[in-house]
């Protein structure tokens, strides 16, 4: 029976927006250890400024069963983009008339909503369960 691992998690936060390569050694049962042959590239892409004036922006249900809604009576939502807590886009949904987007393929997790408007941009974190 091949090793079974006790331990694939890794967080490194507060990464400035850039590619990063990282090297990964697995530790097994039994004292077992993989070589750093297995790596891993990612790029951090959620670093926003936001400005203050769009925090009328809606995000709503917040949390959400699958169905979210981007709304805001004083700006154009031009674009919506969605990140997971590692900062890697998730899913860029296509813009209705509605401004509904649909969440159900995702898994439940924290998500965070990036919107796009012709004033800027602004970030929500949400809730899928």
């Amino acid at each position: 029976m091949p090793p079974i691992a006790t331990n694939t998690t890794f967080l490194d936060e507060n990464l400035p927006v850039g590619e990063y390569e990282y090297y990964v050694i697995a530790h097994y049962e039994m004292d077992c250890v993989s070589d750093s042959s297995n790596h891993v590239k990612e790029s951090v892409e959620l670093e926003v400024k936001e400005v203050k004036k769009l925090e009328e922006v809606r995000v709503y249900p917040n949390p959400t069963t699958g169905e979210l809604f981007v709304q805001s009576s004083k700006f154009k939502v031009q674009s919506v983009e969605i990140f997971d807590i590692y900062g890697r886009k998730v899913l860029v949904p296509t813009l209705t008339v509605l401004q509904s987007y649909d969440l159900t393929v995702l898994p439940p997790e924290v998500y965070f909503v990036r919107v796009h408007t012709e004033q800027g941009v602004v970030v929500k974190k949400v809730v899928k369960l």
